[in-house]
């Protein structure tokens, strides 16, 4: 920027400076099943960018799964999760000056619950979601 400043009675002062304006981004990201128990192996992340977006990366437990130098500024992806357990997808937008995460967590669960029947006077039953075990006692003696 450029400027020639006078004064009133005609003094004047000439400064050239620059500078650098930063547009931020901004990053907005969805899932279904985020914070939840699923079955499902096909995990469906969105997300929406308002700004300007040099990159967008998508990890699935720190492994990068996705990687567009070009990001739309809607768009979706499918992760597909081959085992059971715990698991974090992190979204990230880089802009300019600007490095936004965010983070989902699913737990996927595809595994039926198993049923014991122990001989005695207790069934047990065990599930993979909580509570883990309960036993049930014997109503009726036969």
């Amino acid at each position: 920027m450029y400027l020639n400043v006078t004064d009133v009675v005609g003094k004047c002062t000439v400064e050239n400076r620059s500078f650098i304006v930063d547009v931020p981004v901004f990053l907005d990201v969805s899932c279904p099943y985020n914070n939840t128990y699923t079955n499902e192996t096909e995990i469906l992340v969105s997300w929406n960018i308002s700004g300007p977006a040099d990159n967008l990366t998508i990890m699935l437990n720190e492994t990068p799964i996705m990687f567009d130098e070009d990001p739309p500024e809607y768009g979706n992806c499918i992760v597909e999760i081959s085992e059971d357990g715990f698991w974090i997808i992190e979204v990230n937008v880089r802009g300019y000056w600007d490095n936004i995460t965010r983070t989902v967590y699913v737990w996927v669960d595809t595994a039926p619950p198993e049923v014991w029947v122990e001989p005695g006077n207790v069934i047990t039953i065990e599930t993979t979601e909580p509570p883990r075990k309960r036993d049930i006692a014997r109503v009726c003696e036969g």
